[in-house]
């Protein structure tokens, strides 16, 4: 388990690393390092199914687990103890989270992390890494209709080669998300005047650098919102507010990858519609040719046969019965052609094999091996910088009672989880000058948040984990409080479209920060304004 703070999962782990933020790829390239020079790899497999093994051992030829410590703040030790155990275990899986994706060079990591598991031959097998044959399953009938759009990409917003390899490779008729915001900003190439918001806070949760979102956001010409609450994004910028209707009161199709799921209506209250209702109604009054159908269930019926990358045939209605459906499946389909479209053996890459050297990113001008890059912000790539804001942020630090900006309106939820919380190493909070409880304020080069410190020493010394997506609902909701949105937004201090070559990746986990008190009396009000709020 690697992890910068002790979780359940690494306090109940064989061996656990405690890492700095950003720093995972070094720790793979010498884990990497440590498996092939001590001889701990799959040799039939890598020889026969591996492309690029001689160029992937150049590479991790330097990366000693002592090198990669003083990177990582963690011990030599416990990297050739990780890489002898994970050379010798047998089956083996590497799993990991969004933690990869919210760092700039996600794709060097990422990588990184994809040479472990292919050295160990755990590729398609009981255990290991599963190989698809299929990708994505889009049953958004906004992408069914898309696709039958003619020109659907022309004009598409960030296709001007500014924005990374995803413009290249494209996403449907989908824009860049940061080029929208900057053509909102310039008007260059043209300007965004209209924003039709479906059940996303923006600024509140989702969006880096978030008073610059709502600075863009709140000049647009028109604003439609749909929510199942009264948001602080939807106060602030929405013009139209539509309420929308919760799973209980919808009918649907739910994939993302495997199963496939039905969403079945089981009650209507008020005149709330749900999604798809909103879409058919939406796509009727603007290209009735395409939208045809009569009623929601009979476009689901052509969302579940219309679904070409999906090896599923079944009716909605079969679904609905059914609720779940996984594909059929078996093991080690890259010896029998089954991974690839040509029916060959072998894997859906450009050299049939496990790419330890991606020809893909090599033909785009990226690095086509693994590769470890200082975060952006950190004590090495800015020590002047770290001299002023001495510890590491990671930032979307979860807990159990809400999702993402969600519940911060149900008195239970808050009953168990009353404010915003970071955890802060017993060291690092001395020398700040604050103790559990205590309400401290969070600060670096793009602004500040406020939240309570959570002293533990499960957390890294020198890293602050902080959690995102708060909001106050017993706040006043006008301008310029909006719920108390911009308190303890840590979003606040991140950045936009700072990502790696390929347009993937963010700094969300590895900004820095100081932390120091907040004014005295500081929670004090908060505390009245939530007992009013709540009848306490």
């Amino acid at each position: 388990m690697v992890d910068p703070q002790v979780t359940w999962l690494s306090a109940h782990a064989r061996l656990y690393i405690q890492v700095r933020p950003g720093t995972d790829a070094a720790l793979a390239l010498a884990i990497g390092h440590v498996m092939v020079e001590e001889g701990l790899y799959d040799k039939d497999f890598v020889e026969c199914w591996c492309y690029g093994f001689d160029e992937y051992k150049e590479r991790v030829s330097d990366w000693t687990p002592e090198r990669a410590a003083e990177i990582c703040w963690c011990e030599p030790e416990k990297i050739y103890e990780a890489a002898r155990l994970i050379g010798t275990a047998g089956v083996t899986t590497l799993q990991w989270g969004v933690a990869f994706d919210q760092t700039k060079w996600a794709n060097g990591t990422a990588h990184a992390a994809v040479a472990v598991q292919a050295l160990t031959g755990n590729i398609d097998n009981p255990g290991g890494f599963v190989g698809i044959n299929f990708g994505y399953v889009q049953s958004d009938i906004r992408e069914n209709i898309a696709k039958s759009l003619p020109n659907v990409r022309e004009g598409r917003l960030g296709d001007d080669g500014n924005w990374g390899l995803m413009n290249a490779v494209g996403k449907g008729g989908h824009a860049i998300p940061e080029a929208i915001l900057d053509a909102a900003e310039t008007g260059v190439p043209y300007p965004v005047k209209m924003l039709f918001m479906c059940s996303t806070t923006a600024f509140t949760n989702m969006a880096g650098q978030a008073r610059r979102v709502y600075d863009v956001y709140k000049d647009m010409d028109h604003v439609v919102v749909c929510d199942l609450f009264m948001t602080p994004t939807a106060m602030a910028i929405g013009d139209l507010f539509i309420p929308m209707a919760m799973g209980c009161e919808r009918n649907g199709v739910r994939g993302w990858y495997t199963p496939l799921r039905s969403i079945v209506k089981v009650t209507q209250t008020g005149d709330a519609v749900g999604d798809e209702q909103m879409m058919l109604e939406l796509g009727k009054k603007m290209n009735p040719d395409l939208f045809y159908w009569d009623d929601v269930p009979e476009m689901l019926e052509f969302c579940t046969n219309n679904m070409a990358t999906v090896p599923i045939h079944i009716t909605f209605s079969e679904l609905r019965e059914k609720v779940i459906v996984y594909p059929e499946f078996e093991y080690y389909k890259y010896k029998t052609g089954k991974l690839r479209f040509d029916g060959n053996p072998g894997f859906n890459t450009l050299s049939g094999r496990v790419e330890l050297f991606c020809n893909m990113y090599n033909n785009v001008g990226m690095d086509p091996l693994p590769y470890f890059k200082e975060p952006p912000e950190s004590p090495e790539s800015t020590p002047e910088l770290f001299a002023e804001y001495p510890l590491v942020l990671t930032t979307g630090r979860r807990c159990w009672e809400y999702f993402h900006s969600e519940h911060r309106q149900l008195r239970s939820m808050r009953e168990f989880h009353k404010w915003p919380m970071f955890a802060i190493n017993p060291a690092d909070a001395a020398a700040a000058g604050i103790k559990e409880g205590d309400w401290a304020v969070i600060e670096n080069a793009h602004g500040k948040a406020i939240e309570v410190a959570h002293v533990t020493d499960t957390i890294m010394e020198g890293v602050v984990s902080a959690e995102h997506g708060w909001w106050f609902p017993e706040r006043d909701k006008e301008e310029p409080s909006l719920y108390g949105v911009w308190e303890s937004n840590i979003n606040c201090l991140t950045v936009q479209g700072d990502f790696g070559p390929s347009g993937y990746g963010s700094s969300y986990k590895t900004q820095l920060c100081r932390v120091y008190p907040a004014p005295e009396g500081y929670g004090a009000e908060f505390e009245r304004m939530y007992a009013e709020h709540h009848n306490l």
